[in-house]
């Protein structure tokens, strides 16, 4: 929470943030703010947390919002890296588990990114839904290169109900993003499968058992975690990861895997 009131504001310019603490004064155990900050130690901990940065970057005095960003890009690099790696190793039944179960509550094509939920929009637009924190999956859109926070949501499923409605209301292709098509139940093309195999090298045996929304499916994940960050974020994730000890695919970075 104090995390969100140092947020820069460019657009606002905001300068200033007034943080008011409601206590239960008979919850004599209960830490105060106050307390917190009296300590440095503490004050570092809990502002580390929120921000969700190692703690001594909050102690040598990093440009905390920027390094705040860096690492979660650097945390969603590696991320993707492991979900592609795990569908190059024949791991999509789990991909098509998961879709299966987001089906139940919406019939938009919703496909897995580990705990993101992104949908391709065509022509480099896109809408993710992205977990935020234990609390708050947050609804994010594309468009024309532009990113805009769409909604927000204390759960998973309350996400999915904002950002169908929000699909309903920007007139997004039907055809292509509604799984109750009919040409989602039928035999893949050759052509399907041969952009499948090129991008996740499984066998064309396997991938001509899909479905043609499966293997649609599969494209759009395959892609989505393909896509190559920007440049300057992979050397700040290159520069995180080598200073907590993390190893780095260099070769799968040069390719944009």
């Amino acid at each position: 929470m104090i995390g969100r009131a140092l947020r820069p504001s460019p657009e606002t310019g905001k300068q200033d943030a007034v943080i008011i603490e409601v206590r239960d004064l008979g919850r004599e155990s209960m830490a105060s703010l106050s307390e917190l900050i009296a300590s440095p130690r503490q004050a570092a901990s809990l502002i580390a947390m929120a921000m969700d940065v190692p703690e001594e970057m909050v102690a040598e005095g990093w440009p905390l919002h920027e390094q705040s960003w860096v690492w979660r890009e650097r945390k969603a690099w590696l991320e993707r890296q492991r979900l592609l790696k795990s569908l190059c190793a024949g791991g999509i039944e789990e991909m098509f588990d998961v879709i299966e179960r987001i089906t139940q509550s919406s019939a938009y094509a919703w496909v897995p990114l580990g705990t993101t939920l992104y949908m391709d929009l065509g022509g480099g637009d896109f809408i993710e839904i992205v977990e935020d924190g234990p609390n708050c999956c947050e609804i994010r859109a594309v468009r024309q290169g532009v990113m805009a926070s769409v909604g927000a949501a204390p759960n998973r499923a309350r996400a999915i109900e904002l950002a169908d409605s929000w699909l309903d209301r920007h007139s997004v292709n039907h055809y292509l993003h509604d799984r109750t098509q009919g040409w989602r139940s039928k035999a893949p093309t050759s052509a399907q499968i041969g952009v499948a195999q090129s991008l996740l090298k499984l066998p064309t045996s396997e991938l001509s058992r899909l479905t043609r929304g499966q293997i649609s499916d599969l494209i759009t994940t395959a892609r989505a975690l393909q896509r190559p960050p920007n440049i300057e974020r992979i050397a700040s994730a290159k520069e995180a990861a080598s200073e907590c000890g993390t190893p780095v695919d260099y070769q799968c970075e040069r390719s944009g895997v």
